[in-house]
C-alpha cells in the first residue's frame, strides 16, 4: 500500500479509535454503561427483548410492565430494528451487547458525517473532521444514555444529505439511488425507535428547500421544485413500507396512550399550568447561556461524581440533557469567522440550519421570554410563545404529542460539523486568504475572551468575600442525587476547561500559522488539524461517559426474594431516595445510585429480574393507566392512615397484587411477598352485559371508591385452572353452572383473542375479548366445562410484516445486483491474471 494511501486510512480511522477508546473498558465486560435512561431502562429492557426473541423469535405482548403493553407498540423497544437483532443475539452479557450497541451506533455516526459532508462537496481529507466533530460532540455522545435518540442521530446525516443534494433534475438514476438511500436510512430511525428525529429532519429539508426556491427563484423553476418534493414524498412512502410493522404497532397503542387525552385547557398564549402535558412537553429547552458551551468543555461545571454544576445557579436552567454541547474549538471558529464577516459572506443551507434548529432546540425560551427578562412584559404569557418549538407544537398537525426541544439539538451539530468541514476546505484546499486573516483575527479574539473568562474564575475564588450573596445562594441548591452544590469546586473545573480550550486554541493558532509561512503542507495541516481536533474531544469525552464498575456493582446489590409469580407494586417514602444522597457529595455516588435503583426495582429494572410490576415506567403509558392513578390520588384526598390503608388492601386485591417494594428515605429496601398461583389473577363472575368498555374518570373515581366496602368480586362461581401461562398467550379451564364472565389481569388494546372449547361435546366457540374493570379484559363463558385459549394477535401484523419484506427486498435488490457484478468481475480478471501468469 504506498505511503500517502496509508496515511490517509490512519487518519480517517482516528475517530473510529477514540469512539472505542472510550468505551473500551465497557466492551470488554469490566464496567456498564450507567446514569439516567440507560442505567435504569435500556439495559433491562433489551435485555429482556433479547431473551425473548431468542425463546418466542417475534415476540408481541409485555406482561411484566402494569397489567401488560404490546411489545411492539412501544417504540423505544426497537422489537423489528436489524442492528438490535444482531447485536443482542451474540454470545455476550447484556451490559456488553448494550455497550457494543452504542458503539456501532457512534461509529455509524461518525461514516454517515463524513459522507454527508462529502455530498456536500467537502475533501475527504476535511470530511474525516466532520466524520470526528459529529459523533463526539456533546449533543451526540451524550446520546449513549438515551440509545433510541442515538440511533436517530447516527441514520440522520444520510437523510439530509441525500434529500439536500443538488442533484439534476433529469438525473433519474442518480435521485433513485438518493431516494433508496434516504428511505432506508429513515426507516432504521423508526425501527430503531426514534420518528421524531425523522420529522424533524424532514421539516428541516423541506423549509430548507422552499427557502432555496425563494432565494433562487429566478434561477430555478417550480417544476424543478415540484419534483424534488415529489421525490421527498417517495422517500417518505418508502421509509413507510420499509417500517410499516413498527409504525402499525406504534400507531395501534397510541392511539390509546395517555398522550391523546388533553389534560390542559386555556389559550395557546397562557403559561403552562403545573404538571400539565405542555409543561411536560417543554422540560428539557436549551437555555440561551450555554451557547458559551461551544467555546469550552465545562462551562457550567460537572454533576457526577459530586455537584459542582454552577449552572443550577441560573433562574430557569431546567433539566440537564447533556452535560455540555461542546463540540471542539475548531467547530466555534468555523461558525464565528463567516459571521463576524456576514457583509462578505454568503452563508450556506447547513449555517442556516445550524442557527434555525439551535433555536428550536430552546424550546421554552421563546421570543416572550426575552421580552419578559429583558423589558419585564408579558408576564402572563407563555414564555414559550414566539419560539420556533412553539409554533410546531401550536399548529403543526401532531407534533403536540412529542416532547423535548432538545432533540433538535443532532441537527444543530451536523449542520456544524458540514459548516467546519467546509470552512477548513476554504482555509486550506481552496487557500481563501481573506478568510485565513479573518480565521488568525478570530483565534486572537477568542484567546483575549478565555484569558478574560480564567482570570474572572482567578478573581472569584480569591475573593470570596466579595461574592458572599452569591455563594450563600449556591450553599442553598442541592441535588437529590449528587448532593449540595459546592461552587468552589466548580469554579475550580471551569479553570480547568478554560486552560483546555487555550490549550487547543494556541495549537490551531499555531497549525494555521506554519501553514501560512510554508512550514506544513495542506495535506499535514489538515492531517494536524484532524489530530488536535479528535484529541480535544477525546478529553471531553471522557468526561461526559459514564460507567460503573460491573464487580462493584454485584457487591452492593442488596439481596433480594426470589421471583414470585404475581404482581409487584412499588412504594416510597416521600422523598424515594436516600436523605443522605441530598445532605452530602461522595466520590462513589454514580455507584450508589445505580445499585439503589436497581434493588428497589427502579425504572425498569424489573424486566431484568423477570418480575411483573404494576407502576412501573413506559415510555407510552396507556390512557387507562393514568387515569386510574389520577382517580386515585383523587380517591385519596382527605383519607385518615387507616382508611388509607384499607384502601390500598383493596386495591392490592382487586389487582391480585402480593409483592411490594418499598423504598424509604434512609436507603432501605424492603421486600414482602406472598406466593400466590396463576388462578389468583382470574376471576369467574356473573356476566353483565351492559359493562361498558369506553372509561372516564368519574368511572375510575366511582369504580375504586366502591372497591373498600363493596362486594368481593373474587367470589369464584366456578373452577378456573391455568394450564399454560406465556407472555402471548394462555389455556385455562373452566368450569362453570351457568353463563359467567372470566376475567384476567390483563388489559385489551383491542387484539387479544379467545377460543373456548367444549371438553363435552368438543365443540369449538371463537369469542369476543372485551376490556373488563377498566384495566382488564374479560370473555363470556357458557356453562359447562371449557379449554380457554387466550392469544395475542395483531390483524395488521402479517400484512405490514409482507409489505415490509417486498420493500427490502427491492431496496436492497440493485446493491446486491452492484456486489454480484463486482464479485463476478473479480473472479474473472482473477482467472485471466492466473492465465496471463502462466
Amino acid at each position: 500500500m504506498p505511503i500517502q494511501r496509508r496515511d490517509t486510512l490512519t487518519m480517517s480511522n482516528l475517530p473510529r479509535v477514540a469512539i472505542l477508546l472510550l468505551f473500551m473498558t465497557a466492551l470488554i465486560g469490566l464496567d456498564r454503561l450507567a446514569f439516567r435512561d440507560i442505567g435504569y431502562f435500556y439495559t433491562p429492557l433489551y435485555d429482556y427483548v433479547a431473551a425473548r426473541m431468542h425463546a418466542d423469535w417475534l415476540p408481541l405482548w409485555n406482561p411484566l410492565d402494569q397489567t401488560g403493553v404490546p411489545l411492539i407498540g412501544e417504540t423505544t423497544t426497537a422489537v423489528f430494528y436489524p442492528l438490535r437483532w444482531l447485536l443482542f443475539a451474540l454470545p455476550l452479557s447484556s451490559d456488553v451487547c448494550l455497550s457494543l450497541y452504542v458503539v456501532v451506533h457512534l461509529l455509524i455516526a461518525s461514516a454517515t458525517a463524513r459522507y454527508a459532508a462529502r455530498q456536500a462537496g467537502v475533501s475527504k481529507g476535511a470530511a474525516t473532521i466532520a466524520a470526528v466533530v459529529y459523533p463526539m460532540s456533546g449533543s451526540v455522545l451524550f446520546l449513549y444514555t438515551n440509545p433510541p435518540f442515538l440511533v436517530g442521530a447516527a441514520w440522520l446525516p444520510l437523510l439530509l444529505s441525500n434529500l439536500l443534494s443538488r442533484s439534476e433534475a433529469n438525473d433519474k438514476k442518480f435521485a433513485s439511488r438518493r431516494i433508496r438511500i434516504a428511505a432506508i436510512a429513515s426507516a432504521m430511525m423508526i425501527l430503531g425507535g426514534d420518528p421524531q428525529t425523522l420529522l424533524n429532519g424532514f421539516i428541516v429539508v423541506i423549509a430548507a428547500l422552499v427557502v432555496r426556491q425563494i432565494r433562487d427563484f429566478q434561477r430555478r423553476s417550480f417544476g424543478e421544485f415540484q419534483t424534488v418534493l415529489i421525490r421527498i414524498g417517495f422517500c417518505a412512502l418508502i421509509a413507510v413500507g420499509l417500517s410499516l410493522p413498527q409504525i402499525a404497532g406504534s400507531l395501534s397503542w397510541s392511539q390509546q396512550s395517555d398522550r391523546v387525552r388533553e389534560v390542559e385547557s386555556g389559550n395557546w398564549l397562557d403559561p403552562p399550568s403545573s404538571g400539565s402535558r405542555r409543561q411536560e412537553v417543554f422540560a428539557f429547552s436549551v437555555a440561551p447561556w450555554h451557547a458559551v458551551d461551544f467555546l469550552t468543555a465545562n462551562a457550567s461545571g460537572s454533576l457526577i461524581p459530586r455537584n459542582h454544576r454552577l449552572g443550577l445557579m441560573m433562574p430557569g436552567e431546567g433539566k440537564m440533557w447533556t452535560p455540555s454541547l461542546y463540540m471542539g474549538l475548531l467547530v466555534a471558529l468555523a461558525f464565528l469567522t463567516p459571521l463576524a464577516r456576514l457583509r462578505e459572506e454568503k452563508l450556506d443551507v447547513w449555517f442556516g440550519i445550524a442557527i434555525a434548529t439551535w433555536f428550536a432546540a430552546m424550546g421554552h425560551f421563546g421570543l416572550v421570554w426575552y421580552m419578559q427578562n429583558l423589558f419585564g412584559a408579558m408576564l402572563d404569557t407563555d414564555s414559550a410563545a414566539g419560539g420556533l418549538y412553539w409554533w410546531l407544537y401550536s399548529f403543526f398537525p401532531g407534533y403536540d404529542s412529542l416532547r423535548y426541544p432538545a432533540k433538535w439539538l443532532p441537527l444543530t451539530a451536523i449542520s456544524l460539523s458540514i459548516v467546519t468541514a467546509r470552512f477548513v476546505d476554504r482555509c486550506f484546499n481552496l487557500g481563501e486568504e481573506r478568510l485565513h486573516r479573518a480565521t488568525r483575527r478570530m483565534i486572537v479574539g477568542l484567546a483575549a475572551v478565555l484569558v478574560a473568562a480564567w482570570v474572572s474564575t482567578v478573581i472569584v475564588r480569591l475573593t470570596p468575600g466579595v461574592w458572599s450573596a452569591v455563594l450563600d445562594r449556591a450553599t442553598k441548591i442541592s441535588d437529590p442525587f449528587w448532593g449540595p452544590l459546592n461552587a468552589d469546586a466548580g469554579l475550580r473545573e471551569i479553570q480547568h476547561s478554560l486552560a483546555h480550550s487555550l490549550l487547543v486554541l494556541f495549537a490551531l493558532g499555531a497549525i494555521f500559522q506554519a501553514w501560512t509561512k510554508s512550514k506544513l503542507t495542506t495535506t499535514a495541516a489538515v492531517r494536524f488539524l484532524i489530530v488536535v481536533v479528535t484529541v480535544d474531544l477525546f478529553v471531553f469525552g471522557s468526561g461526559i461517559v459514564y460507567k460503573v464498575n460491573r464487580k462493584q456493582e454485584q457487591q452492593l446489590l442488596a439481596d433480594t426474594n426470589e421471583r414470585v409469580s404475581g404482581l409487584t407494586l412499588r412504594t416510597k417514602s416521600k422523598s424515594q431516595f436516600p436523605a443522605s444522597w441530598r445532605l452530602g457529595p461522595s466520590e462513589q455516588r454514580l455507584l450508589e445510585v445505580e445499585s439503589t435503583l436497581r434493588t428497589s426495582s427502579f425504572g425498569r429494572w424489573h424486566l431484568a429480574e423477570r418480575q411483573a410490576v404494576f407502576n412501573s415506567m413506559v415510555s407510552i403509558q396507556s390512557d387507562s393507566v393514568a387515569m386510574f392513578w389520577e382517580a386515585v390520588a383523587s380517591e385519596l384526598r382527605g383519607k385518615t392512615p387507616q382508611q388509607r390503608d384499607q384502601f390500598w388492601q383493596a386495591i392490592r386485591k382487586w389487582l391480585a397484587i402480593n409483592r411490594l417494594v418499598h423504598a424509604d428515605d434512609i436507603g432501605n429496601i424492603q421486600i414482602t411477598s406472598v406466593p400466590q398461583s396463576l388462578e389468583a389473577s382470574y376471576q369467574l363472575t356473573s356476566y353483565e352485559a351492559n359493562e361498558t368498555s369506553v372509561v372516564t374518570l368519574d368511572d375510575f373515581r366511582k369504580r375504586l371508591a366502591a372497591l373498600p366496602e363493596g362486594p368481593d368480586s373474587l367470589d369464584k362461581r366456578g373452577t378456573v385452572e391455568v394450564l399454560e401461562s406465556k407472555a402471548d398467550s394462555a389455556i385455562v379451564f373452566v368450569e362453570c353452572e351457568e353463563y359467567s364472565s372470566l376475567q384476567r389481569n390483563v388489559i385489551q388494546d383491542g387484539h387479544w383473542r379467545a377460543r373456548l372449547i367444549s371438553l363435552i361435546d368438543g365443540r369449538v366457540v371463537n369469542v369476543a375479548v372485551e376490556r373488563s374493570d377498566f384495566l382488564k379484559q374479560r370473555i363470556a363463558v357458557p356453562a359447562g366445562h371449557w379449554q380457554v385459549t387466550f392469544w395475542y394477535a395483531p390483524w395488521w401484523l402479517l400484512p405490514s410484516i409482507a409489505v415490509c419484506m417486498v420493500g427490502w427486498a427491492a431496496c436492497l435488490a440493485p446493491l446486491v445486483k452492484v456486489l454480484a457484478v463486482k464479485w463476478h468481475g473479480d473472479l474473472v480478471e482473477g482467472h485471466v491474471d492466473r492465465f496471463v501468469s502462466q
